[in-house]
């Protein structure tokens, strides 16, 4: 299909901090227009949006935590293990 034969309009949503970079729904967007030869409307509830977004990656988080009797927190013991799955670029590192 040519480049100028394709349409998209992408809605401005701010505090994302790159989170829009990601293919989520624009394909099957795109497929559904090109079977059914209309433009076609992509709308995620928040709860779906949460889900199926690529950058949630499913992790397990052990946590201690030290604190005193008034309430200040004065020690920490935490490990983070997250499921990036295909994506290890996102990953951390260290």
């Amino acid at each position: 299909m040519p480049e100028s034969q394709v349409r998209i309009v992408h809605m401005p949503v701010g505090g994302a901090f790159g989170g829009k970079e990601d293919v989520a729904g624009q394909i099957h967007a795109a497929l559904a227009a090109r079977v059914t030869g209309r433009p076609v409307r992509l709308v995620w509830s928040r709860q779906e949006s949460m889900i199926t977004h690529p950058k949630r990656h499913a992790t397990v988080i052990h946590a201690r935590l030290g604190a005193m009797a008034d309430g200040r927190l004065v020690a920490a013991q935490i490990q983070i293990l997250g499921d990036t799955g295909a994506m290890p670029a996102w990953a951390s590192t260290s």
